[in-house]
Parts: C-alpha cells; structure tokens; sequence
C-alpha cells in the first residue's frame, strides 16, 4: 500500500507499507519535520505507523463513537478505514493522506 501523506496539495512524505513483510519505508519530501508524516523518524516501524493513523482519526473515546461509525458504513473503531473514509482530515489542520496504492 503507498499513501501520501499531504500538505495542501503538496507531497510531504510518501509512505510504503507492506503487510507481508511488516515494514514501512517512508521518502520525505520537506525539511520541515512538522510538516512530515513521521516527523524526524527516518525509519518508522509498522506500529510508528498505526500510531500515526490513529493520529489522524477521532478518538476511540469520541460521544456518540458507535453512531458515527455506523454512518461511515464501519463496524468498529478501524484506523485504516477511517483515514481512507475521512482522507486523516482533521479540523483546522492543512494536512491530509492520499491512498496512491492498495
């Protein structure tokens, strides 16, 4: 699966993950570790990146969790999911993932 992780419309980081191998590669395109989907973090384990999903949805302790799952068509608390339904958009924030493969 390769996903972008996006600032506006500019690439910040490309994310490589493989569920076979358990890995995650990562090519940043900034400087600015802010801006990064991993920040200074060269070399991200794959549960650097689950965390890093997770970051990008509401949280599992949200009101009303269970109904707004439903509403995305989902059965339980899925970071993945989510991020592919919502984009990893998040209020007031610039920064968003694009699902490039798988």
């Amino acid at each position: 699966m390769i996903l972008e992780y996006m600032h506006d419309d500019d690439v910040s980081t490309r994310i490589d993950v493989d569920y076979k191998t358990n890995t995650v590669k990562i090519k940043n395109y900034t400087d600015d570790n802010i801006n990064r989907a991993f920040g200074c973090n060269e070399h991200p384990s794959m549960k650097d990146f689950e965390e890093f999903l997770e970051e990008r949805c509401f949280p599992r302790t949200r009101d009303h969790l269970k109904l707004i799952l439903r509403d995305m068509g989902l059965d339980y608390y899925d970071p993945l999911a989510i991020v592919r339904i919502t984009q990893g958009r998040l209020e007031g924030d610039r920064m968003w993932i694009r699902f490039v493969e798988g």
